[in-house]
């Protein structure tokens, strides 16, 4: 079970963009508990990154396209623009 060291004098502190409907609450959490929120952080991590890696890939494949196509008409000697 994941624990915090005994003997370890722990603090909260609160920045200034805390907000005030939300609360602070320590809670000692079973094993399988710990378990699926590591996993259900690490899925949602995995997600993000694909999501991520698609934007990417889609936004060059745009800036892609409208280069060849910006030298498709200069090569036809169509104003680009």
């Amino acid at each position: 079970m994941a624990a915090l060291p005994a003997g370890v004098q722990y603090a909260l502190s609160s920045e200034s963009s805390y907000k005030e409907n939300k609360e602070l609450v320590f809670v000692k959490l079973t094993d399988s508990a710990l378990k699926a929120i590591e996993d259900f952080i690490r899925n949602n991590r995995k997600i993000n990154i694909i999501r991520n890696q698609v934007i990417s890939l889609t936004q060059k494949l745009i800036n892609d396209i409208y280069v060849k196509h910006r030298r498709a008409k200069k090569n036809k000697g169509i104003d680009p623009n």
